[in-house]
């Protein structure tokens, strides 16, 4: 893998906006580095899985994927 590609994945990953955050704000992040009519497949077995296609559907699914898996810990003192 080239240090571009690196460097790349890198941004995307640290970039990454909160697992609460708002759908504008994902669609901000998924503009950066996913083209208008770009298409994301996940894993079938993925709870909801379906094709997307464009960045606002991309979005919409990362949202939602992220928010059903936020956890959220609370300690007992």
């Amino acid at each position: 893998m080239s240090q571009e590609n690196v460097e790349v994945a890198r941004r995307y990953l640290e970039d990454a906006p909160a697992e609460t955050a708002p759908l504008e704000g994902v669609m901000k992040w998924i503009a950066r580095f996913w083209e208008s009519d770009g298409d994301y497949y996940p894993v079938r077995k993925f709870p909801e899985a379906r094709p997307c296609h464009g960045r606002e559907e991309i979005a919409r699914f990362f949202t939602e994927y992220r928010a059903a898996w936020h956890y959220r810990f609370w300690s007992r003192t």
